[in-house]
């Protein structure tokens, strides 16, 4: 049904309010504002208004309940009728489309059946293939007929068979190979350790050898080195006894010399005692002057003391000189 069609239809049916009312409603109503809770006006104002509306709105909706009920029994009676017809068609039809089912089902767990079948076939091809070392493209091995793949089978195996003996000719010649290596190796090594032996002994009787003559020649240089000490130490003793005996003959002449001069002192002291007296006299006349410095003031002190001091050491001098 067009929007026209629904329009026109629509104008046959009559309600408690027409649209311009509500349109007339809505410029009245719409402009309506509450200033805040405290305009109290304001609120009766739009309260009175919204009630207006609502009693319209409940209008419309009784009336279109009303009007909709006989269409709505209707509408229950059309599709009770409609049941009555399409409940035995059903039952018809599911029985038919179990039927089918059935044939489908068989159908297909036949072809389940036949595709594990091949399946399983083509899995022993395979496999009997790959144990004789022949790798082959499945789909292949599963378009062959039996005699084909038969045919395959045989020349896959002496193949396969060829291989194996040509593999296990290989081994062995590697085999024999590997084992003549190792003979070499040991007799290389058998006689490398004789030389090795060899060797060893020649080094051993060098070193044996060497050894000896270095003990000979540290022998001959201990014996060089006694002798030469012993010529050393001779010569030393001799040197010391010549030493000794020239140190003893200057100790002579200086003993002499020295009991000489003491004899030649001692008759020159004898012939100059009565001079020697005389200047022994003059040092205790000194030495008595400084006893008798007479006295004087504490700042005269320090040159008195020095006087006495002069004259006490010229005392001295003088008994030395007396006594040379």
């Amino acid at each position: 049904m067009t929007e026209t069609a629904e329009q026109q239809l629509a104008s046959t049916i009559q309600y408690p309010v027409v649209l311009d009312a509500i349109k007339a409603l809505a410029t009245e109503y719409m402009p309506l504002k509450i200033n805040g809770i405290l305009d109290k006006e304001g609120q009766m104002i739009v309260r009175t208004a919204r009630l207006d509306v609502r009693k319209h709105r409940v209008a419309v909706e009784h009336k279109r309940k009303a009007l909709k009920a006989d269409a709505l029994k209707y509408g229950r009676t059309v599709d009770s009728a409609a049941k009555m017809l399409t409940e035995p068609l059903v039952a018809i039809e599911d029985h038919l489309i179990a039927e089918e089912k059935t044939v489908k089902d068989e159908i297909a767990r036949i072809t389940k059946k036949d595709e594990e079948r091949k399946q399983a076939v083509l899995r022993n091809r395979l496999d009997r293939l790959t144990s004789v070392g022949c790798m082959l493209n499945p789909a292949d091995v599963e378009a062959m007929n039996d005699d084909t793949y038969d045919e395959m089978l045989v020349i896959a195996i002496k193949v396969h068979e060829t291989k194996k003996a040509e593999k296990e000719a290989e081994r062995k010649r590697l085999a024999a190979e590997e084992a003549e290596r190792k003979r070499e190796a040991k007799e290389a090594n058998e006689k490398r350790k004789i030389e090795e032996d060899r060797l060893a002994t020649e080094r051993k009787k060098l070193d044996e050898d060497r050894a000896e003559l270095e003990a000979e020649k540290q022998r001959m240089e201990a014996v060089r080195l006694e002798a030469e000490r012993k010529a050393a130490e001779e010569k030393q003793r001799k040197e010391e006894n010549q030493f000794e005996i020239e140190r003893q003959e200057a100790e002579e002449k200086r003993q002499e010399e020295t009991v000489k001069a003491k004899q030649e002192e001692q008759l020159r002291r004898e012939a100059m005692r009565p001079d020697l007296e005389k200047l022994a006299g003059v040092a205790d006349t000194l030495g008595a002057l400084a006893i008798r410095v007479p006295g004087v003031s504490a700042r005269a002190e320090p040159r008195r003391e020095r006087v006495i001091s002069v004259l006490r050491m010229a005392a001295a001098q003088i008994r030395q000189i007396a006594a040379e």
